[in-house]
């Protein structure tokens, strides 16, 4: 499995029988609409990790919350654990299965779910997947990008760790026996990594960590374990989103029109916020009402839908689905 940073956590509660509810927030905030997602018998809270341009949600607990506002939870092969990581244009899903390393699967839009661990591998996990339905992910045989097809291609798995494919077919991740770089790897199979600032000492990425342009959003932190949002454009430079007063800034995902989305933390108040960074370098902050102050920001799609997860002020974590 690869490393899973603070937005993106799955450690998820298999859920047989759920009570689900999910409506709107008490109040709006800069003009948006919020619903709250929320799963009853998920005791760890919520995670909302992926949407799309039709406005479904999906996340921990293998749910899914249909446009018009169903929420579907569904069991992965009676699997006690499953995590989903990413869903596309058409509602498909990918993420893993069962204990340990576990195995890849994908869910369907009609609900159909299937292994896609790749010929000859013991464990797998999926986690990107591209409009068009190509899947990238990691297995005991090595990296893999499955076609829509079922077709399978192979890419070395020494130090690189993918997280991401658009629908050109290229795929960023981490890369480096200590995770201090990224990689890129074209449609051609040709593979770059990039360094980081020297006060790199991690790098973290997330589904959503590429857009059709190739550029590229991620996060390093440094040795204070502080975290610094950037963009590493198409031509290689690398653009830094920090916010002023904020302590750590990361950089979440990224949509079709260059827009940013991610979260600031403070270490005086121990809250944090979301925010939208735009092409131009402007920036808007924004926390789920009733939320304290405490709101991570996952995913962003083409149509500034914003999922996450926010803290209420009785402590308790809620999924949120974020509108204009």
């Amino acid at each position: 499995m690869p490393n899973q940073q603070r937005l993106l956590s799955l450690l998820v509660v298999g859920v047989v029988a759920a009570v689900l509810s999910c409506g709107p927030l008490a109040e709006s905030a800069f003009g948006a609409n919020y619903i709250s997602i929320d799963i009853a018998e998920a005791h760890n809270g919520v995670y909302t990790v992926a949407v799309n341009k039709a406005g479904e949600v999906a996340g921990s607990a293998a749910f899914l919350r249909h446009s018009d506002g169903t929420l579907e939870v569904f069991s992965v092969f009676n699997a006690a654990n499953s995590s989903v990581w990413d869903m596309n244009e058409a509602g498909e899903i990918v993420g893993h299965y069962g204990n340990g390393n576990g195995h890849a699967f994908l869910r369907s839009a009609d609900g159909t779910i299937a292994n896609i661990d790749p010929p000859g591998a013991t464990w797998a996990y999926a986690i990107g997947m591209s409009s068009h339905g190509t899947v990238v992910g990691g297995s005991s045989a090595g990296n893999y990008i499955r076609a829509r097809d079922g077709s399978y291609t192979m890419f070395s798995a020494d130090f690189l760790y993918p997280y991401c494919i658009n629908d050109s077919g290229v795929v960023a991740g981490r890369a480096g026996a200590e995770n201090k770089s990224g990689f890129t790897r074209a449609a051609d199979g040709t593979v770059t990594q990039f360094d980081l600032p020297p006060a790199a000492r991690y790098i973290v990425m997330g589904p959503g960590c590429i857009d059709d342009q190739g550029n590229i959003v991620a996060t390093y932190g440094d040795s204070d374990n502080n975290a610094h949002g950037f963009i590493r454009r198409v031509d290689g430079s690398l653009t830094m989103i920090e916010l002023p007063r904020w302590t750590s800034t990361e950089a979440s995902s990224v949509d079709g029109h260059g827009v940013v989305v991610g979260s600031v933390w403070s270490s005086q108040t121990g809250k944090g916020q979301g925010f939208l960074y735009n092409p131009d370098g402007s920036v808007q902050m924004f926390h789920a009402p009733s939320s304290h102050h405490d709101t991570m920001a996952a995913r962003i799609d083409g149509r500034e839908h914003i999922v996450g997860t926010y803290l209420h002020a009785d402590g308790t974590l809620h999924g949120y689905l974020r509108t204009r």
